[in-house]
């Protein structure tokens, strides 16, 4: 008895399968002759042809658009990075065209400007990337390096840059290296720092250019650049900066008497040398750099002075170049020794 029940159940079982299996087929018989009518009704046929139409119509434009995108973007691009009617004085640090990425393009005299120029100026000072120098105990500090006292100097405003110029040639002190000696020409301050430090940028760079004496045939002098990183005091005024700054700043082509250059940097400080170049075009190649090795202050009110009335935004700094493999030297202070 109980096998015939157990027959009967799996009989029902597969009876609902295939009922199951027939209400499949029976639709999808139904959803196929559904689509091929759908398919074939001439209202849907034309529609189709419309949007296929619509479709190539909409890539046509596209394909036009891109076209003249190309015909004309090119050819600007190509304008501006070969601007014309530019004089080599056209430079600046924030023009669309006239900025550090395109001074190169300016003049065929500053192609030493590219980027791909090797051994460019400002660089990254990382300490724990330098090499003690092995003659290093040959200079106790800057004072064996750097002669300066007192000097006349007169204030210009170039290039979103505060310069001072001295007035009387080779009158203003000198760098010393290794036999040649260098004078000082001008200085310049910039905001935020052109050289960075540990990979951060300071607020204040004091750059000191001098350069070898001016002889007859001599039209390519040689350069040395003693380079100040400032960082900031909330409270007090640098006094050594105070007779540069303010109402002298906003006169140019005023003389400023007896700047007391030696107390603009710490002549006890050690120093980092390396050989880059002149951080404005022509970018002219193979200037030393004399890096003082801790910093000096300007004050809040000295930078924002500065940053507010005078550069404004974006400053005046030429960014980072790449150091690729040059040796940067480290000339430690030697402390003195208290005579007993």
């Amino acid at each position: 008895m109980e096998g015939s029940v157990d027959r009967a159940t799996e009989m029902e079982a597969a009876r609902k399968q295939s009922q199951i299996l027939e209400d499949l087929k029976e639709a999808d018989d139904i959803a196929e002759s559904e689509d091929e009518e759908f398919f074939n009704d001439p209202d849907h046929v034309e529609y189709s042809r419309k949007e296929s139409k619509l479709w190539f119509v909409i890539m046509g434009i596209g394909l036009v658009g891109w076209l003249l995108w190309a015909a004309f973007y090119i050819p600007f691009m190509i304008f501006l990075a070969k601007p014309g009617g530019l004089s080599a004085d056209s430079w600046t640090y924030d023009g669309f065209a006239t900025n550090p990425s395109f001074w190169q393009n300016i003049t065929p005299s500053y192609d030493t400007c590219a980027p791909d120029v090797p051994f460019q100026s400002p660089i990254n000072i990382n300490p724990a990337a330098t090499t003690t120098a092995a003659d290093s105990a040959s200079f106790a500090d800057l004072r064996s390096v750097a002669k300066h006292l007192t000097g006349d100097f007169r204030f210009e405003f170039e290039h979103n840059t505060p310069t001072y110029y001295c007035t009387k040639e080779d009158s203003c002190g000198s760098l010393k290296w290794l036999g040649q000696e260098y004078f000082l020409r001008h200085f310049s301050f910039h905001q935020r720092s052109q050289h960075s430090f540990n990979g951060v940028s300071l607020p204040l760079e004091l750059s000191m250019v001098h350069a070898t004496p001016r002889r007859q045939g001599d039209d390519v002098p040689k350069y040395a650049i003693l380079t100040i990183l400032y960082t900031e005091n909330d409270i007090v005024n640098n006094t050594a900066l105070n007779p540069l700054w303010w109402s002298v700043m906003q006169d140019p082509g005023g003389v400023i008497n007896n700047v007391q250059i030696n107390a603009l940097y710490d002549q006890t400080s050690g120093f980092f040398v390396y050989t880059g170049s002149l951080m404005i075009p022509p970018c002219t190649p193979s200037v030393l750099y004399f890096v003082q090795n801790v910093f000096s202050f300007s004050s809040f009110d000295q930078n924002n002075f500065l940053r507010d009335k005078i550069l404004k935004y974006p400053g005046n700094r030429r960014p980072l170049q790449s150091r690729v493999e040059r040796q940067v030297l480290y000339y430690p202070a030697i402390p003195e020794v208290e005579e007993l």
